[in-house]
């Protein structure tokens, strides 16, 4: 059923809960999308089978979250809105029967005066509803709204003298990208949200499955004397289910094949008579090969093979009789995939200004909303190393050294559709930032518009977890995290091997803008292993020898340099090499090569991320 407009209702008011109704014609199924909006506090909606966020924001004063679901065979006739701190409020939904998925939305919060942009969005399919809805803040002014060009008005309506809001659709006729529109507005908007949503019908999918053959032996039919034999036709069947395969892989194996096989029948010469038997269908079932997949790789399964074997019914022939044995299955099961890949961190990112902490995401689209972080752009405390010089004006310029970076996340807790669930969440968000009783650090990742990136810290505050709005299932906890390593980095790590007694350098470029730390790997055998960053004339070099199966690990981050688990760090030549954190590559680009007096044929292996401050 292709996805279309079906009805649409909204209400307004600065109330905490008030009734928005449920859109006529509604049926099971349906797809429903909620915009809301207001001018102070948390907001959402609930009623029928669960709504789910899409999207949610802040602009200045005004807030605007859009929820969506498939509608229950038990709606209610008015859904309710609930707000944490009364506002004017604005609520709209929309009806799309034939309608599934998650919409591909954007938003744009930058607009303001009486013409407001809605964003492009490109669809998943050419046949998708566009809806486009604005929310607007006039302070103190009525406003109503005219829609785009080529768009019908769904909604208008604005909650007393400030939060106003619109919809409008228009049935997409291409895949390609919607370009944006423009909402005119009756009066000034002091700020406004703008979004575009693109609803689709379903979800496109292409597997090539792999070769299975089916066969069917079917044996001659045994007759009497003075009968005759004419055999219909007899079909086999192979039904082939989509493998399910996991996100990131492919499956790409050969044809699939089904053959019957039919021998003639034996007949004895005589008196002429009609034996018709009924079809026998042979079915062979091939689910999923089953595969294990790694990063970046694409299985080829082999051939399956599914024999079915029917044996030859037992026929007594008489004269006119018509034998119709019964249809025979055989059926071939092949279970399906498993795919198994590694989930590193920032994997579980989705959406613009979400975090990860150890795993586990905050932000848009799960219940622990983010209203702030501090500390994670900013500079941290500096050390500044300078002296001041005697009898004169100024210091001796020294290093500036960055201490811990502390960063703070403001959360708000969304449990305002039932503020009996208020206390699991809190008892989740009480084991997801526990303390730890050693020295273990979590990875800290946060996704913005064009980079992700990545720190290692630990939880050192939880406050605030019972503030005001707790009653009303959204209380406001702030997470402290120290990052004993100030540094930021890429979630790339990047690997290049340095030959041993090359002729010339190898390069390396650290994108970021401050030094970064290298793991350096050096496979044995090899004979007093020295490595030279030429660009900063610096020096690592061991007076150690490695056997064939040997590996010294160093981690210039930390000091360490490790075989299995032992400490070599004390075999660091005292004549001519660097302390092992003071080895490090320094912004832009940094040449290094590798020496050893003898062996290395592996060369030595170098690690590392781009690093930020």
């Amino acid at each position: 059923m292709p996805v279309s407009f079906g009805s649409a209702s909204s209400a307004a008011s600065n109330s905490a809960s008030f009734n928005v109704a449920r859109p006529t014609s509604t049926a099971s199924g349906d797809f429903m999308i909620a915009f809301l909006a207001n001018d102070a506090g948390g907001l959402g909606i609930s009623g029928g089978t669960t709504w789910v966020e899409l999207t949610a924001g802040t602009v200045d004063s005004l807030r605007y979250r859009v929820m969506y679901k498939q509608a229950g065979g038990s709606e209610p006739a008015n859904y309710t809105v609930a707000q944490t701190n009364g506002g004017d409020c604005h609520a709209s939904v929309i009806r799309a029967p034939g309608g599934s998925g998650t919409p591909v939305f954007a938003v744009d919060a930058t607009g303001t005066g009486t013409s407001i942009s809605t964003p492009s969005v490109t669809p998943d399919g050419a046949a998708d509803l566009l809806i486009r809805f604005v929310a607007g803040y006039p302070f103190a002014a009525a406003q109503t709204w005219s829609p785009p060009a080529s768009h019908t008005e769904r909604t208008d309506l604005q909650s007393n003298d400030f939060t106003s809001g619109t919809t409008a659709t228009r049935q997409l006729a291409s895949s390609g990208a919607t370009g944006t529109a423009l909402f005119t507005a009756s009066s000034s908007c002091t700020e406004a949200a703008a979004i575009t949503v693109s609803i689709t019908d379903a979800l496109d999918a292409t597997i090539d499955a792999s070769t299975v053959d089916v066969v069917a032996n079917i044996p001659s039919l045994a007759l009497s004397t003075g009968s005759g034999v004419h055999a219909v036709t007899v079909d086999a069947a192979a039904e082939i289910p989509t493998p399910g395969v996991s996100a990131g892989q492919s499956v790409h194996p050969a044809t699939v094949e089904a053959v019957a096989v039919i021998p003639s029948p034996s007949v004895t010469a005589g008196s002429t008579e009609l034996v018709e038997p009924a079809t026998v269908v042979a079915v062979g079932e091939v689910p999923s090969p089953s595969i294990t997949a790694v990063q970046n790789a694409t299985p080829s399964p082999a051939t399956v093979e599914a024999a079915a074997v029917i044996p030859a019914p037992t026929v007594t022939a008489t004269f006119q009789a018509t034998i119709q044995p019964a249809t025979v299955e055989a059926v071939g099961e092949i279970p399906s995939a498993g795919v198994s890949v590694p989930t590193l961190p920032g994997d579980n990112l989705t959406d613009v200004g979400q975090v990860e902490l150890n795993g586990v995401v905050w932000g848009t689209g799960t219940p622990y909303r983010i209203r702030e972080i501090t500390g994670w752009q900013e500079l941290p405390s500096i050390d500044d190393l300078s002296e001041e010089e005697p009898g004169r004006h100024g210091a001796y310029a020294g290093a500036s050294l960055a201490r811990r970076r502390i960063v703070t996340v403001a959360l708000q807790l969304d449990s305002i559709s039932d503020p009996t669930q208020v206390d699991d969440l809190l008892r989740q968000l009480r084991y997801d930032t526990r303390i730890l009783r050693d020295n273990t650090l979590w990875a800290f990742v946060a996704k913005g518009y064009t980079e992700l990136r990545l720190g290692f810290c630990k939880v050192t505050d939880r406050t605030g977890v019972m503030g005001g709005d707790y009653s009303v299932g959204a209380p406001e906890p702030v997470i402290t995290l120290t990052f004993p390593d100030a540094r930021l980095y890429g979630l790339d790590q990047q690997s290049q091997v340095v030959a041993a007694n090359a002729s010339g350098p190898t390069e390396f470029i650290n994108a970021g803008d401050v030094y970064t730390n290298p793991v350096l790997r050096f496979p044995g055998p090899a004979t007093n292993p020295l490595i030279v960053n030429e660009t900063l004339d610096r020096v690592l070099a061991f007076d150690l020898t490695l056997g064939g199966s040997d590996l010294l690990v160093v981690d210039t981050h930390r000091g360490k340099a490790m075989i299995g688990s032992t400490d070599h760090g004390s075999d660091v030549s005292d004549t001519i090499s660097v302390p092992i954190k003071e080895f490090f590559l320094d912004v832009g680009s940094n040449e290094l090569s590798y020496e050893t007096d003898s062996g290395g044929a592996a060369g030595v292996e170098v690690l590392h991320r781009d690093a930020y401050m």
